[in-house]
């Protein structure tokens, strides 16, 4: 088992991986493998979409621009650097790959 100090993925704060990020702030509204649609019916499941798309929307959501929940989104994405929005990217696509 790593420590701390040997896991090199462990690149958000606290020294979470991508996978406990994830299951930190984002799997309660989007499900452990971002099989959910969040709050709104409307919004599309996250595993569905690209790596490049979901980096594109977690930026503008980050600059303020998105949907109805983009204050909440905000939130959960303050601070992140885009190395760390480039991996939750890569980790969500990941989950609907076959």
């Amino acid at each position: 088992m790593l420590t701390k100090s040997q896991n090199t993925n462990a690149i958000f704060p606290g020294d979470k991986t991508p996978e406990q990020f994830f299951a930190q702030k984002c799997a309660v509204c989007h499900g452990k493998k971002g099989e959910k649609n969040s709050m709104l019916p409307t919004m599309r499941v996250m595993n569905k979409v690209s790596k490049d798309e979901l980096f594109s929307v977690m930026k503008n959501y980050q600059n303020g621009v998105g949907g109805k929940l983009k204050a909440t989104m905000l939130t959960q994405l303050n601070g992140l650097n885009d190395e760390q929005i480039g991996a939750l990217a890569q980790l969500i696509a990941s989950f609907g790959e076959k």
